[in-house]
């Protein structure tokens, strides 16, 4: 197993804390299961947990490879599995967390069909898991590995070496400016465009993007251009947009939504959310909240973290 950190861990509690024992709350990238083990702890604290049995939290998450490591974590605290399209369940028969295999932009008919209500909470944690970055995942720079990067490896879907392949050198330009904020996306996307039928391996398109830049940027700008074709296979901004809206649509009055995002794109997501229903949801965090220094010193990952809260008022 492959430890992941998770980030801002207190003040997620620290939100979350007025919905523990009072509804379900749903951890809608539940990943290593990090969060949720937190959130757990602090509802067994309170005196609303004592004659409250039941889920308390719904994980869901798209890798199965995560959803294993967190059912793993779990199950001290009473943790089931289920498999909505084929109807099993494993594990705990009276489970504090229930974790399903889903993307989070079909949240709403996950708790639609589990009859999971009220929902009183939905943390989104945006971004990659360290758990994904084996080296046959093709999501990491430091290591050589196929060129996948596909959250769920068994759903199908084109991996990143497709996508490239098939990609214009408007479309590699784009993405890299729009889903990485990176400074030379024109430059570095034409030279991966130029050299897209002979790259293979996430060795190779480091090599090829680490060539255009000088030395004291390449990790950053590595970072930058791997993250911005993650999101593009995995269509993650649109699989954002859907979620967000599905949790606006799910939250019970008082509930609380959390996101928390690595990259400007995602960011503007939840703000557009936040104008949309402006009516209907009021902004906890007016400046996102963000990792202190001796976090970041502790996980250097969490340095471009921005945590945002809205609670649903209608």
């Amino acid at each position: 197993m492959i430890g992941h950190v998770p980030v801002l861990v207190n003040e997620v509690c620290e939100i979350f804390n007025p919905c523990l024992g009072t509804g379900v709350i749903v951890d809608a990238t539940v990943g290593g299961g990090g969060h949720t083990s937190a959130l757990v702890r602090a509802f067994l604290e309170k005196e609303e947990s004592k004659g409250n049995p039941g889920v308390q939290i719904l994980g869901i998450d798209l890798d199965p490879e995560s959803l294993a490591i967190a059912f793993s974590r779990l199950e001290g605290f009473g943790c089931q599995m289920i498999d909505i399209d084929a109807g099993s369940k494993r594990g705990s028969a009276t489970p504090l967390v229930c974790l399903v295999k889903a993307n989070y932009a079909d949240m709403a008919t996950v708790v639609n069909r589990l009859g999971f209500k009220p929902i009183k909470g939905v943390l989104m944690d945006l971004g990659i898991s360290s758990i994904q970055l084996q080296p046959e995942r093709g999501f990491s720079f430091d290591a050589d590995g196929p060129l996948d990067m596909r959250f769920d490896r068994t759903g199908g879907g084109k991996s990143c070496l497709d996508i490239i392949r098939r990609a214009s050198v408007r479309d590699l330009e784009r993405w890299l400016k729009d889903y990485g904020d990176e400074p030379a996306a024109r430059r570095i996307g034409r030279r991966i465009y130029s050299w897209r039928r002979r790259i293979n391996t996430t060795r190779e398109l480091a090599d090829l993007v680490a060539s255009l830049v000088p030395a004291r940027r390449r990790h950053r700008t590595l970072a930058r251009v791997f993250q911005a074709l993650r999101i593009v296979v995995n269509r993650e901004i649109e699989s954002l947009r859907c979620g967000l809206e599905a949790a606006v649509r799910i939250l019970a009055p008082g509930g609380r939504l959390v996101v928390i995002c690595y990259q400007s794109g995602e960011d503007r997501c939840v703000k557009e959310i936040l104008r949309r229903h402006k009516g209907c949801l009021r902004n906890l965090t007016p400046k996102p909240l963000r990792p202190s220094l001796g976090e970041v010193g502790l996980n250097p990952r969490a340095r471009s973290a921005r945590l945002r809260a809205l609670e649903k008022v209608l």
